[in-house]
């Protein structure tokens, strides 16, 4: 197998003249096939203020492997082998912990304990804003210490489909603060706001793999042409002198990374990407657009194909092998009356979250079944995309599905929706239905670490204290949590 991948590097790309970064970018997949079989991969998804639980969860009366998906879950129907839902999850907080209840909610399902103040002091706000996480989120801890996520020479990316998450948004803009924002933290108070601009994201992502960088990237974007063509040369090299047993998978690659260049070009209409300086601008909303609606209402479903297209894509060339992705933060105002057929109001999703009449009840479980859509077709794309062995991406992609609350009208923390998808090759037992009994998502996270090989502290627990600690004193206090949770993982 090593005489594999070394006649690969040294004979093919440095005396074939083909560049470094090329040979990263498409053979990275197949020298793991050769070696020890394909990349593992952590993926978190995000969707905000929560669900309605009687109508996400699986209908009453069923049994842990014999049950029916509830309404909302219902696009997930094709993935019920590959998915395991975990009911009745409690997050590690509760109601009397200062901080907006979506940024505390998030941070601490992320991170296990509870959100610190950013910096700024502590003003008795009961919604305060300042809020960061207290210690490493969950997939930095895997990122850093699990053997099975080193190695890709990118690591991890962070993306998101709502401009407002980005630092200094519309809504909250004083000061930049975390709260809600970001998915990850490499320590505390380091959050990583994600990349909500597409074509920025690719370039980052993909640009150090060709010559010339980002930047050639984008004048190629900028010109229509295919990112392809600045190393045709090489390309036609690398088709010649790949075994032929991996010039299939070779195409493979090649063909996602031209269709993912297609989606991107698409944006808006336009046959050009973003500049990669610049977000499309608030007010390039076009003619005739009824009167209110924002511009993340018109391109929500077309930003975050994009966004779950650049994921996937960096998964499959092996540049990363751990990926966060929001659809929204938790005070998302995006409108649906544009996405949704007959939703019959312009008031955005936040703001009907904390109402409880019949139609806004209605219109909350539309709203989360088309986010359970959006997934469905990712996981759609992933087990339909082969990976280096012949097994799916899907198969080796653990995928978390979750949100900052259960119920946005209360901003409950009891019966969160979370949902575990693909991950064969960390030994996921899917196709069924759990009951947790209130046990703390830092439970499922401890069990997480254990599958990715990531050894726990001597009482089996991850993070979960339950102070507010400074950010210049330790943590002290009870560990939230019982330690991992036997079955989830076989």
């Amino acid at each position: 197998m090593s005489s594999i991948h070394s006649k690969i590097r040294r004979r093919t790309f440095i005396g074939g003249g083909v560049s470094a970064g090329l040979a990263s970018m498409f053979l990275r997949p197949l020298e793991a096939a050769a070696a020890n079989g394909p990349p593992t991969r952590f993926l978190l998804i995000h969707r905000p203020v929560g669900t309605i639980p009687d109508q996400f969860f699986p209908v009453a009366g069923g049994s842990e492997t014999d049950f029916q998906l509830g309404p909302i879950m219902k696009p997930l129907e094709p993935f019920k082998a590959d998915t395991l839902i975990l009911d009745n999850v409690t997050a590690p907080r509760n109601p009397g912990w200062q901080g907006d209840r979506h940024g505390a909610g998030l941070i601490s399902m992320l991170t296990g304990s509870r959100a610190i103040s950013d910096g700024e002091p502590l003003n008795g706000d009961d919604q305060y804003h300042h809020i960061t996480a207290a210690s490493q989120s969950i997939d930095r801890k895997l990122l850093t210490e699990s053997p099975r996520l080193q190695g890709s020479p990118v690591g991890d990316i962070h993306l998101g489909a709502y401009r407002d998450s980005v630092q200094g948004g519309r809504i909250y803009p004083e000061g930049g603060a975390a709260n809600w924002r970001p998915l990850s933290y490499a320590a505390a108070n380091k959050p990583t706001f994600p990349e909500v601009r597409p074509a920025v994201a690719a370039q980052k992502l993909f640009g150090n793999m060709v010559p010339g960088g980002a930047a050639a990237m984008a004048r190629q974007q900028q010109l229509n042409r295919s990112v392809l063509d600045l190393v045709a040369k090489d390309l036609n090299n690398l088709q010649k002198q790949v075994p032929a047993s991996q010039r299939a998978k070779l195409d493979s690659h090649l063909t996602a990374i031209q269709h993912l260049e297609m989606q991107i070009g698409a944006l808006n209409g336009r046959g050009t990407c973003t500049p990669p300086a610049l977000a499309p601008p608030l007010t390039a909303i076009p003619p005739g657009t009824q009167s209110g609606l924002r511009i993340d209402a018109l391109d929500h479903l077309q930003v975050a194909q994009e966004q779950l297209a650049i994921i996937k894509v960096g998964f499959q060339c092996d540049l990363i092998r751990t990926a966060t992705f929001s659809f929204a933060h938790g005070n998302s105002d995006i409108q649906f009356a544009n996405i949704l057929p007959s939703f019959g109001t312009m008031t955005g999703h936040h703001d009907i979250s904390h109402m409880t009449d019949a139609d806004s009840v209605r219109r909350l479980v539309a709203i989360d079944q088309w986010y359970c859509q959006r997934l469905a077709d990712f996981l759609t794309d992933l087990k339909n995309t082969p990976d280096s062995d012949g097994s799916s991406l899907l198969d080796n992609t653990l995928v978390v599905f979750i949100s900052d609350v259960s119920v946005g009208a209360g901003h409950l923390w009891q019966r969160m929706p979370v949902t575990f998808h693909g991950g064969k090759s960390v030994g996921l037992k899917g196709g069924r239905s759990l009951n947790m009994n209130g046990r703390y998502m830092n439970d499922l996270w401890a069990s997480v670490l254990l599958a990715f090989g990531v050894p726990l502290p001597s009482d089996n627990r991850f993070a979960g204290n339950t102070n507010w600690p400074s950010l210049t004193s330790p943590e002290s206090g009870p560990r939230m949590g019982t330690g991992a949770v036997a079955g989830i993982f076989g």
